[in-house]
């Protein structure tokens, strides 16, 4: 699996951050038992805590662009981390990595 979407790591659903933890076992997940060799993610310029959360855990900024939120225009801060940037903390248990590979499109 060359990369992945942070929305991708959770499926059915777009994950979405709600702590630091959180963010921090889905980054595991997705380089230990996923694979992944990058993942992407943005934040909008007006949301400093998610691009904060985003730079202490390897973050590291890869351009901008615009989109459309809420039927206007704004501007979002895409991020890469690999392996080598990544921040790791606290060791975190994994479990239901089966289940989770045999989610369809995960494979």
């Amino acid at each position: 699996m060359p990369g992945l979407a942070l929305e991708e790591i959770w499926p059915p659903f777009a994950l979405r951050v709600e702590t630091e933890d959180l963010v921090l076992t889905a980054l595991r997940e997705a380089f230990d038992h996923l694979d992944a060799h990058r993942i992407t993610s943005s934040a909008f310029l007006d949301n400093p805590s998610s691009i904060a959360v985003s730079r202490k855990v390897g973050y590291r900024p890869n351009g901008r662009q615009w989109v459309n939120q809420r039927g206007a225009a704004a501007e979002q801060e895409r991020v890469l981390l690999t392996p080598e940037t990544f921040v790791r903390d606290a060791p975190v248990r994994v479990t239901g990595v089966a289940q989770l590979r045999a989610f369809p499109g995960m494979t």
